[in-house]
């Protein structure tokens, strides 16, 4: 299945889209929060879960088809 870069944006766009990105980066904000008063074994897995959040929000169409 291929989809249009027009498809995309219109994912991106969407007010359900919007709302999961929003709730990435509370996610992402609480686990730093977490990372400042937490101890070396938990800073490894919330370094972890930010990166794959912030992935999660900087995905490009071109990211599709790598």
């Amino acid at each position: 299945m291929v989809i249009t870069r027009e498809e995309f944006q219109s994912w991106l766009e969407n007010p359900v889209t919007k709302a999961l990105k929003g709730r990435i980066r509370k996610d992402i904000a609480l686990m730093y929060e977490l990372l400042v008063q937490s101890d070396l074994d938990a800073i490894k897995e919330l370094q972890g879960r930010c990166k794959a959040s912030q992935n999660l929000l900087d995905v490009e169409y071109e990211d599709l088809y790598e």
